[in-house]
């Protein structure tokens, strides 16, 4: 019967009446033992966000020419395009295509005007 409130489980971690180790899942564990692995799990974890070593750099490249203005672009898309008119525009995959149509069509100056 659980009398005592220090009988109830009041989470994972629960420490004992001598005060010298903890319950930890049900598993009774020296405080020097929990403070290691604490210290280790840190440890672990700080190791873990560390930046990797450098690697060789990357030769370096050159400038890229002038673009070719003209030419076909071909893109795959996940669904067919189902209908053309912005308007009507039931499905992502329409939105995606009318942008790359109809957006380029009309441009705003900085004062609002079109």
């Amino acid at each position: 019967m659980l009398d005592r409130p220090s009988d109830q489980k009041t989470g994972p971690v629960k420490p004992t009446e001598e005060g010298r180790s903890v319950e930890f899942f049900g598993r009774r564990v020296s405080r020097r033992e929990f403070l290691g692995g604490a210290l280790g799990a840190g440890a672990l974890a700080a190791f873990g966000c560390s930046p990797a070593a450098p690697s060789q750099p990357a030769p370096p490249q050159q400038p890229a020419g002038r673009p070719n203005y003209g030419g076909t672009l071909v893109f795959v898309l996940e669904n067919d395009v189902i209908d053309f008119d912005p308007m009507r525009s039931r499905a992502f995959v329409d939105r995606n295509v009318h942008y790359q149509i109809y957006d380029s069509l009309v441009r705003i100056d900085p004062k609002g005007n079109i």
